[in-house]
């Protein structure tokens, strides 16, 4: 049976979710700690603040009922201070909890129970006959390929073979080629795309980040010593970026000149940042 496209794309948000756990953590444990140390201001009540004059007044409400409470004097200033902090720590504790045991529950559900572990749950027999909402990672990525038309490739230049067999224009293609071939990071070569003050240009790369389901394209200036170069790259970028290929979501880049080529840490660094 044909898949259709995906109806619903993988979760994306876990990362941030662990990191929002992970600072969440922090918090409890800071408050937590402040909390025990003025644990003498549980009982204390709450203050009222009254504006006066340029400053304020403060009372303080110890009993249910009482919508006024007792006028605190200027030498309780501090006091009060610290039981509104107080009182803000305690409110500020109780959310932090109740937020991290739903990140928690949340996470521990899409790792164990997720949309996409149904699919991978069912057997080699029964997944062609399912149309999953979701697909697998390896069935985006070739229908991506299948979906996506040959890229500018008819041109005559000196050979540079990937790892992957492609002819590409330099050596610093082959770099970056073969980083996204070793981190199986799909990708095409020399796709056109149409930019919105209607030219028509050819990125060196498209490639499918599989975690987000997003094409983003990838420019390598390999000119850079040249100024008239110079000024055509900025142009370029600046036109991909007023075309909606923000750089780091849609669209991304590496330079080098002669005494600066290309870093193929840096490439890999780039594709582990942006791509995968």
């Amino acid at each position: 049976m044909k898949r259709k496209i995906e109806a619903l794309p993988p979760v994306t948000y876990e990362n941030d979710l662990e990191n929002r756990r992970i600072q969440l953590e922090k918090i409890i444990k800071s408050k937590q700690n402040r909390v025990n140390e003025k644990s003498q201001l549980k009982d204390a009540g709450k203050i009222r603040i009254v504006p006066h004059k340029n400053s304020v007044q403060f009372y303080l409400i110890t009993k249910k009922n009482d919508t006024t409470g007792k006028y605190l004097p200027r030498n309780q200033d501090d006091f009060a201070r610290q039981l509104i902090q107080y009182n803000y720590d305690e409110k500020v504790l109780r959310s932090a909890k109740k937020e991290l045991a739903a990140i928690k529950k949340l996470l521990d559900h899409n790792r164990k129970a997720g949309i996409q572990k149904v699919f991978q749950r069912f057997s080699k027999n029964r997944k062609p006959l399912v149309e999953p909402v979701t697909l697998p990672d390896e069935e985006f990525a070739a229908q991506w390929q299948t979906h996506k038309s040959p890229g500018n490739i008819n041109f005559s230049s000196p050979e540079f073979i990937t790892a992957n067999g492609e002819k590409v224009r330099s050596k610093s293609e082959v770099i970056i080629a073969d980083t996204l071939f070793r981190l199986k990071i799909p990708y095409k070569y020399e796709m056109p795309l149409e930019l919105k003050n209607g030219s028509l240009i050819y990125p060196d790369f498209c490639c499918l980040n599989l975690r987000t389901r997003q094409e983003v394209y990838w420019e390598h200036f390999g000119f850079m010593d040249d100024p008239d170069y110079v000024s055509k790259t900025i142009s370029k970028i600046q036109n991909i970026q007023d075309s909606g290929y923000n750089f780091g979501e849609r669209f991304i880049f590496t330079m080098e000149k002669s005494e600066l080529p290309l870093n193929p840490k840096f490439v890999q660094t780039m594709a582990e940042r942006y791509l995968a």
